[in-house]
């Protein structure tokens, strides 16, 4: 069996796994199976797929051995994704005993969207705070959580001693658009709508469908750009959709352009479509075939986040070679967002240092 083959089986199980697809009728081979279960470890969707492997009959489910290993690692996900969620709420707690409310981005607010919440490769805590960064940083020193912790440009990560699992403290959701005009609107739709959130039954407050929409693209296409994205957050996004409501697809599609998050979008709806079977009435924008196969190759190569990906191995002159091959693609792909991406890249002046500067 080639690999293509090999994809599309592996996604006919992820539509089977997330209820898209009714059935799942292809009978693998045991070489086959075991890739696929690699694939889904590179992918960090293991116990995604785990939910439609207990759905088969006996007859179509992997051999015995592989189907213990893949048990074994969906149990580890739901004994992670349970102590992930027991941090997110004692986070919750702990910060609103100090008058202040917050949400938890991405992760365990995301798996909340899944057939079985506790499926999904979930290992960190993302919680956002309003008030800006000097709000938080002060707040996180009064509470003694700032030692150990590394203070990026949108959040300030906590020594994991503090809480055994790694906890980022957001003040910026994710760094929006590559354009400093693009990314300050984006940034104050997300501040704006903040209070939309909504507090879910297992203790920590989740933003709205509306907001996540909009964060979760920008976070894809900053990891597009950067050191790549995965199959995870594409599936992510692909649940946010199947929750979403007519009139927040609508509000999201108005603002595309404008926060400069159309090209990906187009991308990101066609691999959805056409990987994922997401309908399309629940699309933001047109697909784009183009953009969208190279989002799918990015996904496919590199992995979860990228982690996989040796673009950027070997001797410097070789690695420079592939710097500008992948630039010149990138400007293709969206000219003016490439263009202020190597901005950054080259001068390497942090976008909060600009925006300092600017209200001087």
């Amino acid at each position: 069996m080639n690999v293509s083959s090999r994809y599309q089986n592996f996604f006919a199980l992820l539509r089977y796994s997330l209820g898209v697809d009714e059935i799942f009728e292809y009978r693998l081979a045991a070489e086959d199976w075991a890739w696929m279960r690699e694939e889904a470890i590179r992918q960090g969707l293991v116990g995604v797929l785990y939910m439609g492997i207990k759905k088969m009959p006996e007859d179509l489910r992997p051999p015995r051995l592989l189907l213990m290993q893949w048990a074994f690692d969906a149990e580890n996900i739901r004994g992670t994704n349970q102590k992930v969620n027991a941090v997110a709420v004692k986070l919750t707690q702990m910060f609103k005993e100090r008058g202040q409310e917050s949400v938890i981005l991405k992760g365990p607010a995301n798996a909340l969207l899944y057939p079985d919440p506790f499926a999904r490769g979930c290992g960190d805590v993302d919680i956002m705070l309003p008030g800006g960064r000097d709000s938080v940083i002060k707040l996180l020193t009064e509470m003694g959580l700032m030692e150990g912790a590394e203070v990026g440009s949108h959040h300030a990560l906590l020594a994991e001693s503090k809480f055994d699992v790694a906890v980022e403290v957001h003040y910026v959701p994710t760094e929006g658009a590559n354009s400093p005009s693009k990314n300050r609107l984006v940034q104050e739709f997300l501040t704006k709508t903040l209070a939309d959130s909504t507090c879910v039954q297992i203790g920590f407050g989740t933003p709205s469908i509306k907001y996540a929409l909009v964060m979760q693209l920008a976070h894809i296409k900053e990891h597009f750009f950067g050191v790549g994205i995965g199959l995870r957050q594409l599936v992510d996004y692909n649940q946010l959709l199947m929750h979403s409501t007519e009139a927040e697809r609508n509000e999201v599609s108005n603002l595309l352009e404008c926060f400069g998050l159309l090209r990906i979008a187009e991308a990101v709806m066609w691999l959805l479509q056409n990987c994922l079977g997401l309908n399309s009435e629940r699309l933001l924008c047109s697909p784009d075939e183009w953009r969208g196969k190279r989002l799918l190759n990015v996904a496919l190569v590199g992995g979860n986040f990228g982690v996989f990906d040796e673009k950027f191995a070997g001797p410097q002159p070789y690695r420079w070679y592939k710097h500008y091959k992948r630039a010149a693609y990138l400007l293709r792909f969206d000219f003016t967002e490439a263009l202020w991406y190597e901005f950054w890249a080259l001068t390497g002046v942090p976008r909060r240092v600009l925006k300092s500067l600017r209200r001087k």
